[in-house]
Formats: C-alpha cells, sequence, structure tokens
C-alpha cells in the first residue's frame, strides 16, 4: 500500500494517491501546496497538491525519486503502524505513520511530511 501511494504520486495519479490517505494524511499532503487554503472538500484540495507532490523534498532525493521504494522497519501497534521508506539513489530514507480504517491501510503521515 505504501508503494502504491507512492508510484502514484510519482506517476501524477492524484485520485489513487489521495484514496490512500486518510483524512489526516489528506491535510498533511493539502498543506505542502503553497496555494492550500482550508476547504470542506477535502479530497479537492488534497488532488491538486497530489500533483504537485513528485516535486517535495525528501531525504536528497524528491517523491519522484520514491517510485519504487524499500519500505522497512514496519511496527504494527493497535490501530496503527510505522515504517521507513528508503532508496539507495538518491539516498533517502523517510518515516510514514498508517491508520487502521476498518479493514484498510491508510497513510496518516505519507512520506515528504516535514
Amino acid at each position: 500500500m505504501i508503494r502504491t501511494y507512492t508510484a502514484a504520486i510519482a506517476g501524477k495519479r492524484a485520485a489513487t494517491a489521495c484514496r490512500l490517505l486518510s483524512s489526516t494524511g489528506q491535510r498533511f499532503l493539502s498543506e505542502t501546496d503553497s496555494s492550500y487554503r482550508a476547504s470542506t472538500d477535502s479530497f479537492r484540495t488534497c488532488k491538486r497538491a497530489a500533483r504537485k507532490a513528485a516535486a517535495l523534498k525528501v531525504g536528497q532525493g524528491t517523491m519522484r525519486d520514491l517510485e519504487h521504494p524499500t519500505v522497512a522497519n514496519i511496527n504494527v501497534v493497535p490501530g496503527g503502524a510505522t515504517a521507513f521508506v528508503l532508496n539507495a539513489s538518491p539516498p533517502i530514507q523517510d518515516g510514514v505513520e498508517l491508520v487502521k480504517q476498518g479493514n484498510q491501510w491508510k497513510l496518516s503521515r505519507p512520506p515528504g511530511i516535514p
């Protein structure tokens, strides 16, 4: 699911990326867009930010470089999980947080979010 998200961001498939985010994750991603204004339509503002997110700095690269990351150090706790996304070249290591919503995992803090 993490790799699906990073591939969607790198491929500018905004709707796919936003569907993999919790409402908190959508807000975090939306806030990376310099034109962000709070909105009742969080999915629309998320999609606008997701289309620009491939250029977000992460480690020594950008989200575009994380199209096929290694996912490591997965730590599952009741109701959530944490993991690291890694890339060898350029060197990238960034943490992510996930939350369980029903029977699906959603990113509540996606990679590239300061």
